[in-house]
């Protein structure tokens, strides 16, 4: 492959420090193939970061609680792996301007992700965006500053 030719996702992620792990619950939910060959997906990928916060929210707080799960068992499981995956991954390719057209998406797992605009900035499933349109061969990512989860 030449320097300048355009990843495809799963390679993408691979190549950025700040998918480690992504990265892990991609290959955990047996994804890597789709991630590498199918599309053209939207990922909303969450920084490292974002998976300790994920992982560590209060149980007492309703407004917040999904699932109480630690990232190591997030990593142990396929299933987990794949829920969170099929929650931050679109069938379709939105740039950022794409998505400023949307109030929701909906997901591989065929729930909505609700779109906010704020202040100019674009906030999808309660979740800042840091950085957006990386192109991909077969899609599209856009990088968040939480773990993207269903709403209560």
């Amino acid at each position: 492959m030449l320097n300048n030719e355009i990843k495809n996702i799963y390679e993408t992620v691979l190549a950025l420090d700040y998918f480690k792990i992504l990265t892990q619950i991609i290959q955990k939910a047996g994804q890597t193939e789709k991630l590498s060959k199918e599309g053209p997906f939207t990922l909303f990928g969450p920084h490292d970061g974002a998976f300790y916060t994920f992982t560590t929210y209060d149980p007492n707080d309703i407004a917040h609680e999904i699932a109480v799960i630690t990232l190591e068992e997030i990593l142990a499981s396929k299933k987990a792996a794949e829920e969170i995956l099929n929650y931050l991954l679109v069938p379709e390719r939105y740039t950022l301007s794409d998505l400023r057209t949307f109030t929701s998406i909906t997901a591989v797992n065929n729930q909505n992700i609700p779109i906010e605009i704020t202040n100019g900035n674009i906030i999808p499933g309660n979740s800042d965006l840091m950085n957006t349109d990386i192109e991909c061969s077969n899609g599209i990512i856009h990088v968040t500053g939480s773990v993207l989860r269903p709403t209560l």
